[in-house]
């Protein structure tokens, strides 16, 4: 849990799955901006950006969770700093420890002090991406296919082994949600569900504007302004 309105400019709580506090880590000169615990429970990963220079300072943090309920302040690892001016916005532990990120310009993937590209945004027009996946990363282009119309690429892409799966959605996706190998593509008044493999496995209409989906392991929250409609997957 990230903690914002105290005297340092970041506190950063994490907790057992019993609710119980663990240890608490201060950042007095970066801001946090997501954070990620790896499926073995051993690191915390930390996105942090120092703002103080002319250019922006993105970095990773690696925590030891053991050593941080003993010893907070000696508790830092490894720190990955990022080419200057870059900005990173979230970090996501995967399987076997892969720790993958988002930055403003593409992905990359960390694992055992070896940072590789995944996918770059420099010659695509994104227009979402997310990495809250089992093993993905997945983003969205925009395809013209008229003078007032257009396609939606869905491009997920094997964070380990680079393979890369596609679906087209007819029409522009207004927003993605993601959980496990599940994505939710909200068209509107229509979502498409699909797996990581590139599959539809459900298609739901709605007679009115959808404005969010909430995605779990089986079933989604289709919101409207007025209620919420639960479907299974």
């Amino acid at each position: 849990m990230i903690i914002a309105g105290s005297s340092y400019k970041t506190v950063i709580a994490t907790y057992n799955p019993q609710g119980k506090e663990l240890f608490k880590t201060y950042l007095s000169s970066t801001i946090a901006l997501d954070t990620s615990i790896s499926q073995d429970n051993k690191y915390l990963a930390v996105a942090e950006i120092n703002t103080t220079g002319t250019l922006i300072q993105s970095s990773i943090k690696i925590i030891s969770v053991e050593k941080a309920q003993k010893d907070p302040t000696n508790s830092v690892i490894d720190i990955y700093n990022v080419t200057s001016g870059q900005l990173i916005k979230n970090v996501e532990y995967q399987d076997r420890n892969y720790l993958v990120s988002i930055y403003d310009n593409e992905i990359r993937s960390l694992y055992k002090d070896q940072d590789e590209p995944i996918i770059s945004f420099a010659s695509d027009k994104i227009t979402f991406a997310s990495i809250k996946l089992d093993n993905y990363a997945v983003y969205t282009t925009e395809k013209n296919t008229g003078l007032f119309s257009s396609n939606t690429q869905v491009s997920l892409k094997n964070t380990t082994t680079q393979k890369e799966n596609i679906y087209i959605a007819e029409g522009t996706v207004k927003d993605i949600k993601t959980h496990a190998d599940h994505i939710a593509l909200n068209l509107g008044s229509e979502i498409h569900f699909i797996t990581t493999n590139g599959w539809l496995t459900k298609k739901y209409t709605s007679e009115k504007e959808v404005k969010d989906i909430v995605l779990g392991e089986k079933i989604a929250g289709i919101v409207y302004k007025d209620k919420i409609d639960i479907i299974n997957l």
